[in-house]
């Protein structure tokens, strides 16, 4: 999500129409960007600084040396350190649901302050589900198939709402390897098993909801991802973690609008050039844009697990990612697997009655070339 918000804040900062101003790119002074998110979970809470930069490089930008604290509506300071990777408090805390909080980001020449924020309770969520869906695709002549996932909270005080997820998907490929091939004429059973494997990824667009739309006051079929049959991410298991923030209606409008810029067409100078204005303000300065936002929010989170039998869809099993037909397998003899081997193969089976052996694709035999065999702690 930092990535993300630093890239559609330098977007928003070039289009919006909030905050006009001349902005030419060749000769633009880099913008302050504050990304910071606290919540009520008790842990390290992180503050990430850094100045804005083209959109054509990914080179780090980060803000050294500043001092940054947050204070509590009740006098409460809390202290952050500088690492290589961020500003993050020097204890764990949490912020308190109804309290104010407010975000102090002193550098060398200037003094930056947030609006105080509040924390508002998070409802439960009821429920995570998968609903098989067809769309329009980019790239296909063809309808695209997949599974959506909504979310449904319980019913609330709060309207407005921001969803992020983590996701971790199974991988098995069709013909595991089971010797480790050590060199000429020297191979071993493997101490571990290279047939199973996880992929995580993370969410990296803004999805916001609200349950102002309807009278029970519930947040209901919020889509929050899309999983293409064309991937295999749900050939085998499949479990998402789904995060819910409340949030205030200031911040919902932030996130809404940098959503909106980011999904809009055509060119970033067909529109108004100008910047969003976040919650952030320089000290005696304003006329300095500050990018970014310091959010305070309560969270739920929930975690699920599908398998795909368990999903009653009217389409075929999400293929392997790869092509690992038998014909993709050879089959010899112990005595000729020297001359066969090489990086990009491994050894799958070697029997003696009668002498044969297997030997496959990397890709078909061993997910750790290409994922990681190491169980998550919460996998089922």
């Amino acid at each position: 999500m930092r990535s993300t918000l630093a890239l559609y804040c330098l977007l928003f900062s070039l289009i919006s129409c909030v905050k006009p101003f001349d902005f030419k790119t060749e000769d633009a002074a880099p913008i302050v960007v504050v990304e910071a998110t606290i919540t009520d979970e008790l842990k390290t809470q992180e503050v990430h600084l850094s100045y804005s930069r083209s959109v054509n490089t990914d080179e780090s930008n980060s803000i050294t040396n500043a001092n940054v604290f947050i204070e509590s509506g009740a006098g409460d300071r809390f202290l952050f350190n500088e690492t290589d990777s961020g500003y993050y408090s020097d204890i764990e805390f949490a912020a308190q649901v109804g309290e104010t909080y407010k975000l102090f980001v002193n550098t060398n020449t200037t003094q930056y302050q947030s609006s105080w924020q509040a924390a508002l309770e998070a409802p439960e969520i009821e429920n995570v589900y998968l609903r098989y869906i067809e769309r329009p695709s980019e790239t296909l002549n063809r309808n695209e198939e997949g599974m959506q996932v909504f979310i449904d909270a319980e019913q609330s005080s709060t309207e407005f709402f921001r969803v992020t997820w983590d996701e971790t998907y199974e991988i098995r490929v069709p013909f595991p390897s089971g010797l480790d091939y050590l060199g000429p004429g020297n191979w071993i059973a493997r101490e571990e098993q290279v047939g199973t494997c996880y992929n995580s990824d993370h969410s990296k667009e803004i999805i916001t909801g609200t349950s102002t739309s309807n009278t029970s006051a519930r947040l209901i079929e919020l889509p929050v991802r899309y999983i293409s049959f064309e991937t295999d991410m749900l050939r085998n298991k499949y479990s998402i973690e789904v995060t819910l923030y409340a949030i205030d209606r200031e911040t919902h409008e932030f996130y809404k609008s940098l959503k909106e810029v980011n999904q809009s067409g055509g060119s970033l100078f067909d529109t108004q050039q100008g910047a969003v204005l976040g919650n952030v303000n320089a000290v005696g300065d304003e006329s300095e844009i500050v990018l970014g936002y310091f959010e305070v929010a309560s969270v739920k989170k929930k975690r699920v697990f599908f398998t795909w039998d368990e999903l009653d869809v009217p389409a075929s099993r999400p293929s392997y990612r790869y092509s690992c037909t038998a014909n993709e397998i050879i089959d010899t003899t112990p005595d000729r697997i020297d001359g066969l081997m090489n990086s990009s193969r491994r050894l799958i089976t070697v029997g003696t009655m009668p002498p044969t052996a297997s030997i496959g694709p990397a890709e078909c035999t061993d997910c750790t070339s290409f994922s990681s065999s190491q169980k998550p702690d919460f996998w089922q």
